[in-house]
């Protein structure tokens, strides 16, 4: 049985089928890929997971708002829930506004072996830093 349950919500199914394969990594992981903020906030409800990844442009290839708005008002909603971005945008400006809603700030461009630690780390609760 899993022990992690990691919720992951990005519009674009083929990268969410590739992460789908990166986590088999580790067996304790049960992995729920969702692509509609309207599915994930549904997933949240029927059961919390252990971290929820979310992707900033969930709509439109240049609008970062409307991920960064969904991971602030799951947080809002949620306060306990951790939560990472994780996009192929690098932002400064919504990392700062991000800050305080979320454990953890990640770009598409990731070495698996780095993000495969850095996710066991999240999910063990160690103190998160940013790369």
């Amino acid at each position: 049985m899993p022990e992690y349950s990691i919720l992951h919500l990005d519009d674009n199914p083929m990268f969410l089928e590739q992460m789908a394969v990166l986590m088999k990594f580790n067996s304790s992981i049960y992995y729920r890929p969702v692509q509609d903020p309207a599915d994930a906030k549904i997933e949240l409800e029927k059961e919390m997971p252990d971290l929820l990844i979310v992707d900033l442009m969930l709509e439109n290839d240049w609008d970062a708002l409307n991920g960064a708005d969904f991971a602030e008002d799951t947080h809002n909603l949620y306060p306990d829930l951790k939560i990472m971005i994780l996009s192929a945008r690098s932002d400064e400006d919504i990392r700062r506004r991000l800050k305080k809603s979320i454990v953890h700030y990640a770009t598409k461009d990731f070495r698996p072996s780095s993000f495969k630690k850095k996710l066991l780390e999240i999910l063990n609760g160690k103190e998160m830093t940013d790369e």
